[in-house]
């Protein structure tokens, strides 16, 4: 019964999607920098590796269901500079960096 009313005033909170240009475009930021912050504070390359992985496929994801704002989204956060100089890239991801060639 606890839980039940925590949910019930989480789903109460409607969702504002931003309707002016100017805060669409620092949306989009905000969640980009979200992604890259979630990378670079991982605590091993394991875990590194993992979620650039998951991003990767998120990415892919979205731009095969034409839903190109999370995709450009996604990628502003893996084209960020401290991302893309991370060393799990020469890792395992080329294999899957090769197969998600646009």
């Amino acid at each position: 019964m606890y839980g039940s009313t925590s949910h019930q005033q989480r789903a109460a909170v409607p969702l504002r999607t931003p309707s002016d240009p100017q805060q669409l475009l620092a949306y989009a930021d905000r969640v980009s920098n979200w992604i890259s912050a979630a990378i670079l504070t991982c605590d091993s390359v394991k875990t590194q590796v993992a979620l650039l992985t998951r991003y990767l496929c998120m990415g892919k994801f979205c731009y095969e269901a034409r839903n190109f704002a999370s995709a450009m989204q996604v990628l502003g956060a893996l084209e960020n500079r401290a991302v893309r100089q991370l060393p799990v890239w020469s890792l395992s991801l080329s294999k899957k960096t090769g197969s998600l060639q646009l």
